[in-house]
C-alpha cells in the first residue's frame, strides 16, 4: 500500500514535489521508518540541486556566448552589460581578446591576479568565444 504526499523543497527555488510514500512494514522500529523518510528527502534535495546546477551552467554558457558575440560585433573587449548578466546569475567574468585558443585565453587569465581570483570562485565556469574582424573575443562567466 502507498500514500501520496507532497514535499516542499527549497534549493535556489521552491519546488513542490509529489512523492509516493511506500508503506514501510509496521514491524520495523519507528526510528528506522523515520530514517527511510529522511533519506528519501535528502535524495530528493540532492537530485533537485543537481538539476538546478545543470540549468545554471547552461545559463552561464549562454551568457558567455552572448557577451563574446557582442564584443565581436562591436570590435571591443570590455565588460559592457555585466550588471544584466549578474542579474541573470553571473558572479564574475573574465574577458580576453587576440588569442586564438581557449587554453591561451585561460593562461592569460591565470597570469593576472584578479582574473585568477575569479577562476578560483566556486560555481560553474563557462567559456565561449566569437570572432569579429579576424579577432577572437573570449568570455568566461562564473556562476553563483
Amino acid at each position: 500500500m502507498s500514500r501520496k504526499g507532497t514535499l516542499f523543497v527549497r534549493t535556489n527555488h521552491l519546488y513542490k514535489v509529489p512523492i509516493d510514500f511506500l508503506e514501510i512494514g509496521e514491524d520495523l522500529p519507528v526510528r528506522l521508518r523515520e530514517a527511510y523518510m529522511k533519506l528519501a528527502i535528502i535524495l530528493t534535495v540532492l537530485l533537485l540541486a543537481t538539476v538546478e546546477a545543470r540549468a545554471s551552467c547552461a545559463t552561464m554558457q549562454k551568457l558567455a556566448q552572448e557577451h563574446s558575440n557582442d564584443m565581436a560585433r562591436r570590435g571591443s573587449m570590455d565588460h559592457a552589460g555585466f550588471m544584466d548578466r549578474a542579474r541573470r546569475g553571473a558572479r564574475a567574468e573574465n574577458v580576453a581578446a587576440g588569442v586564438k585558443t581557449r587554453s591561451a585565453a585561460v593562461a592569460l587569465w591565470w597570469s593576472s591576479p584578479g582574473h585568477a581570483a575569479n577562476m578560483r570562485l566556486p560555481g560553474c565556469k563557462a567559456v565561449a568565444h566569437a570572432v569579429g574582424r579576424g579577432v577572437y573575443y573570449w568570455t568566461m562567466v562564473i556562476g553563483q
